[in-house]
């Protein structure tokens, strides 16, 4: 009898530490419960005027050349896709394979 609640208690124990292991400090305050389409952690500092000239900046170098896929002979100047440009793009990207 001794034994055996000597064996419980240690199983027991076992339990009650492993469970509290689980509970790492980073784990504390997360969002455990999603919305879809909805962010429902905490929110980040708005980024300085500076910081988002910077990263505009950077955005536009990374942009490529516009001008090769997209002309403006739609109605009201309005931007559409220029497939006769594309065609011959993807022809050129082709003969070099």
């Amino acid at each position: 009898m001794k034994v055996r609640n000597s064996l419980m208690m240690a199983g027991a124990l076992v339990l009650v530490v492993s469970v509290l292991a689980g509970c790492r400090a980073n784990e504390q305050g997360r969002v455990l419960s999603f919305q879809k389409g909805t962010y429902l952690g905490k929110s980040e500092a708005p980024l300085s005027d500076s910081t988002l000239r910077a990263l505009r900046a950077r955005a536009s170098n990374q942009s490529g050349p516009v001008e090769l896929a997209f002309s403006s002979r739609g109605g009201a100047g309005a931007s559409i896709l220029d497939t006769e440009a594309l065609r011959k793009r993807s022809a050129g990207q082709n003969d070099n394979n």
